[in-house]
């Protein structure tokens, strides 16, 4: 059975070896040209290219992502919560480019579209329940993210504008209140070189308690110097659970807590999970088991 559970996290670590970095806009906002004497509703993103309406608009989004830019970049997912779409048809055909000059939502304006690549871009069909309802869209944006960073051209965000003919899709913007509403980037990336790297080492003598745990784990680790700390909880699949911390910490044993809720503050079911630390070039794993 050791055997079975060792080749089992040999096969898991693999899946580890890559970052899964959950990032929140720096920046978010929708341009609108045609309505110069309109203000934004600022916890709000939408998007139209309608012409008997007499709408436009453009969604741009940008996140802080010049730390990640140097690493093996493996993928992209765009999140975004509609809340509003046509209530004929429920859908949006809309393009997503990268944008190609500097800006910053507190002193862009807003009457003005920012310049993009229209070289670069991918297309996508949003479609659901027509009207006044929340839905969620994980958006692949992989070849955009590819491209700008094989063209060393600098990221700028991102903005989606609608094919012509399309009615309103709105979305939530960064200020909404609940954080699982708000837009986000997830980035898959590995290490240009991991040859320093202790991989699952066990020098950070991470341990949990109780473990199996129902509802609260503490997880506790050692670090022999002051630098960031990373702690997450991933899946049996590899994918990430719950980012539970990514600050500062002292030298010395630390300690967290997970209570078995997810990004969107949802509880997990009951099953096998990895905490995953990662502090400076180390990182270790363990097995946790939530049994309810």
């Amino acid at each position: 059975m050791r055997n079975i559970f060792s080749i089992f996290l040999l096969l898991f670590s693999f899946l580890l070896s890559a970052e899964n970095i959950i990032l929140y806009p720096s920046s978010d906002n929708y341009t609108d040209v045609e309505h110069p004497g309109t203000a934004n509703v600022i916890t709000e993103l939408w998007t139209a290219n309608f012409i008997p309406a007499g709408n436009f608009q453009r969604i741009n989004i940008d996140f802080e992502i010049s730390e990640y830019l140097n690493d093996n970049f493996q993928g992209a997912e765009l999140n975004l919560t509609r809340f509003f779409s046509c209530p004929s048809t429920g859908s949006t055909l809309v393009k997503v480019y990268p944008i190609t000059q500097a800006w910053d939502e507190s002193n862009c304006n807003i009457h003005l579209h920012l310049s993009y690549n229209e070289n670069i871009y991918a297309q996508f069909h949003l479609s659901g329940t027509p009207g006044s309802s929340i839905q969620q869209f994980t958006l692949d944006v992989t070849s955009i993210m590819q491209e700008v960073i094989d063209a060393e051209m600098g990221f700028h965000g991102l903005v989606m504008i609608a094919e012509e003919n399309q009615k309103f899709s709105k979305f939530y913007s960064k200020e909404h209140s609940n954080l699982a509403y708000r837009p986000s980037l997830d980035l898959t990336s590995s290490p240009v070189s991991n040859e320093n790297a202790e991989t699952f080492t066990t020098s950070l003598n991470i341990t949990a308690f109780p473990n199996p745990f129902n509802p609260i784990t503490t997880i506790e680790f050692d670090n022999p110097q002051e630098e960031k700390a990373e702690v997450a909880i991933y899946n049996i699949r590899g994918r990430l659970v719950k980012r539970v911390i990514g600050v500062k910490v002292n030298a010395g044993k630390n300690k967290v807590t997970w209570n078995g809720y997810d990004e969107s503050n949802k509880e997990v079911s009951s099953g096998i999970y990895f905490c995953k630390v990662k502090v400076g070039n180390k990182v270790a794993t363990k097995k946790i088991v939530l049994q309810k």
